[in-house]
C-alpha cells in the first residue's frame, strides 16, 4: 500500500485578493512548528503574521486579526497574557490555544 502522505502533491492554488484574505496570527516560539503552520495556512489563502513573544505581538503594526493560534507557553511569556492583549486589540478574533504542557487546572 502506498503511503499517501509521502505521495501528497500540492495543487496550484488560485491567488486570493489581499482584501479577501483572512488574517491569521501565529504566536509560537518553536520556529519549525510555526513555519509549518505558516506554510500550510498560506496555501489555504490566509495572510499570516507571526510572533514568538508578547513583545513581538506589540510590535505588529495592524493587530486586527480574524483568527489566531497561540501557544500557552511562549518562551518566558504566558499565552493567557498574550490572549488578553490580543483580545483587547482584536476583540472579534477567534483563537485556538495550544500547549504541550496541559493540566486540568490550566484547562
Amino acid at each position: 500500500m502506498q503511503n499517501l502522505h509521502s505521495q501528497k502533491q500540492r495543487e496550484p492554488k488560485t491567488p486570493i485578493k489581499t482584501q479577501d484574505k483572512h488574517r491569521l496570527l501565529i504566536v509560537e516560539d518553536d520556529v519549525s512548528f510555526s513555519e509549518t503552520l505558516k506554510v500550510e495556512f498560506e496555501d489555504r489563502g490566509y495572510e499570516i503574521s507571526m510572533a514568538s513573544s508578547l513583545a513581538d505581538l506589540n510590535e505588529i503594526r495592524n493587530p486586527q486579526f480574524r483568527f489566531a493560534i497561540l501557544d500557552l507557553r511562549v518562551g518566558q511569556d504566558n499565552g493567557l497574557q498574550i490572549l488578553e492583549v490580543l483580545k483587547a486589540k482584536s476583540p472579534d478574533c477567534r483563537v485556538v490555544l495550544l500547549t504541550g504542557y496541559g493540566s486540568i487546572a490550566t484547562a
